[in-house]
């Protein structure tokens, strides 16, 4: 999908704001594409699930997405997960930490989807930090990041302080 695509998705999205689910998966959108969708997205206050898996969305792209729906009202639920190694999307670290903010900003979140996402060690201390402060999440899909076992005992201390699923499988 190129960045005119991008632009006419961002508008359509922004006009016809009645639908609740919006599926953009394997559509190489980009880092670029993704701050386009980002202002259909914002004027979209009836869209509750965001679907972007393996979009070639990288640290650049998942902070502009994060830092747009800090506040977004409606959004409960995003996707950011790897199908099929097409596209992949790579938060990575740099990423994290932008997400760590969204986390505890956002108040309407409750499922995270970031599995294949190259997220190490620091961007998983980012993404604690912010569930630490989260009052909405309680789905958070860590899967095939290949984080160490430590991961597992700081994110069981958090499960039981609160209402959080956790897989890391």
């Amino acid at each position: 999908m190129g960045i005119n695509s991008c632009q006419v998705l961002s508008k359509i999205i922004q006009k016809y704001s009645s639908f609740s689910y919006l599926d953009l998966s394997e559509n190489n959108i980009g880092n670029e594409g993704i701050s386009y969708l980002c202002e259909g997205i914002l004027l979209n206050y009836s869209l509750v699930s965001l679907i972007l898996s393996s979009n070639s969305i990288f640290s650049e792209g998942s902070n502009i997405l994060f830092s747009k729906l800090k506040e977004h009202p409606s959004i409960s639920s995003i996707n950011l997960s790897n199908l099929k190694n097409s596209y992949k999307n790579m938060i990575a670290n740099k990423g994290c930490a932008m997400l760590q903010s969204f986390l505890e900003t956002n108040r309407i979140i409750s499922l995270l989807n970031v599995s294949d996402n190259n997220i190490g060690n620091e961007g998983f201390s980012a993404i604690t930090e912010g569930l630490a402060k989260s009052q909405s999440l309680v789905s958070l899909n860590l899967s095939k990041n290949y984080l160490p076992k430590s991961c597992i005992y700081i994110m069981s201390r958090l499960t039981r302080q609160s209402n959080y699923q956790f897989w890391n499988a």
